[in-house]
């Protein structure tokens, strides 16, 4: 029986990825003692101690998934909802997948936490207040002018950040430490192997290139949700308040704002245009007693070197990006058959681009649109009613 609770338990740190609690449903789930398929159990053990952070969850969450759409809603890939019940996943296969997209999920998914969080410490949040005092201190910035009052109560993204790492990131680092464990039981030849390596078996054998790219995926990962958390420190913008008279500002106060989740994916999105691929490099080393100890390292493909810090706020992944323009359903690929492009634009959202050769097609339609608007005195406005032909173009 605990032989096979074991593998149960493997088998569901691999399955609930760092993502995985962005497709919590919006009610109802907490009344349930936080238990979910999407968390892990110290996940539901932090929920219900924290219950009343569960919404500010649910918040950021939906609007992660509304930023991610609309960063990529003139792309071949453009961030579908696939939660169609309460089992599904919110970003289905590509949450996990080890891709530039999984990096971006990963990312915006983070950052919208300590965003919502850090907003709602300086409203109400009990746990946290505003970031005014003790190991969340906000410091004033060096270029405030003369006459300028610092309000240390801005919003709190130092404690943001560090739950969001803490709710985060433990599936992760659940999945990594089962992950370590198997691989030096491979590698010491422990009968234990079979019971924790259950998850990287196939056909009775335990491939060890499984573990290492499973490894690395996770290290990934972790490093790809810290560059989300610290985007939203270094998008951070001072706002002031004016005091003086007649609204001349000669004495203002003011304090720390994070941006909005706009300015947040738009940093993302250039960090995701701009992100490399990383290959997985396996370090050897033999111990004084024979044993074999390896290590999985995230390499950089430009140098021979492993960098021994990863930049904190770049994207990382591991995995090439599938064909998006066929549909696959089993990949969560819906193809480009039927989307809107441009025929004059050579971006992403261009027809040669998005209908990836296959050419495309104008639809014609007429609409009745408000024309000839004329101001009424007084306070009127008054339209005709015209009909317009509009065109459209779609992929074949």
């Amino acid at each position: 029986m605990a032989h096979i609770r074991h593998k149960l338990l493997l088998l569901l740190a691999a399955i609930v990825h760092s993502s995985e609690w962005t497709s919590l449903p919006e009610r109802n789930w907490l009344k349930r003692n936080c238990k979910s398929r999407h968390l892990t159990k110290k996940q539901e053990q932090l929920c219900q101690s924290k219950l009343d952070h569960m919404n500010y969850v649910n918040l950021a969450s939906k609007n992660a998934l509304q930023e991610c759409q609309s960063q990529f809603h003139s792309a071949a890939w453009n961030c579908t909802d696939f939660q169609k019940s309460r089992k599904d996943t919110i970003y289905g296969r590509h949450a996990k997948a080890g891709t530039k997209e999984t990096a971006f999920i990963t990312a915006i998914t983070s950052a919208s936490l300590v965003r919502e969080l850090a907003m709602a410490c300086r409203r109400n949040l009990a746990a946290c207040k505003c970031g005014s005092s003790g190991m969340f201190y906000q410091a004033a910035p060096f270029h405030l002018p003369p006459g300028t009052e610092w309000d240390r109560c801005g919003d709190n993204i130092g404690y943001a950040k560090t739950f969001a790492r803490q709710f985060v990131d433990i599936a992760d680092m659940e999945a990594y430490g089962e992950s370590e464990k198997c691989l030096r039981a491979v590698n010491d030849r422990s009968p234990d192997a079979d019971k924790l390596c259950h998850f990287f078996k196939k056909k009775g054998r335990i491939e060890k290139e499984k573990i290492h790219h499973r490894i690395a995926k996770l290290k990934m990962n972790l490093h790809n949700s810290d560059a989300g958390r610290n985007t939203v420190e270094r998008t951070k913008k001072v706002t002031c308040k004016c005091h003086g008279m007649s609204g001349s500002c000669n004495q203002k106060t003011c304090w720390h704002d994070v941006a909005d989740i706009r300015t947040i994916g738009n940093v993302l999105k250039e960090k995701y245009d701009s992100s490399q691929r990383i290959k997985l490099s396996v370090k050897k080393r033999h111990t004084v007693g024979g044993h074999i100890v390896e290590e999985v390292e995230l390499k950089d493909p430009n140098t021979r070197e492993k960098r021994k810090v990863l930049p904190d706020d770049d994207l990382w992944w591991i995995q090439k990006s599938p064909n998006f323009c066929k549909p696959d359903r089993k990949k969560n690929i819906l193809g480009t058959s039927e989307r809107e492009c441009d025929p004059k634009s050579e971006g992403d959202n261009g027809c040669k681009k998005m209908c990836c050769g296959r050419g495309y097609y104008k639809e014609q339609f007429k609409v009745i649109e408000e024309c000839n608007c004329e101001f009424k005195w007084c306070c009127q406005i008054e339209c005709e009613q015209c009909e317009v032909t509009k065109k459209v173009y779609k992929c074949k």
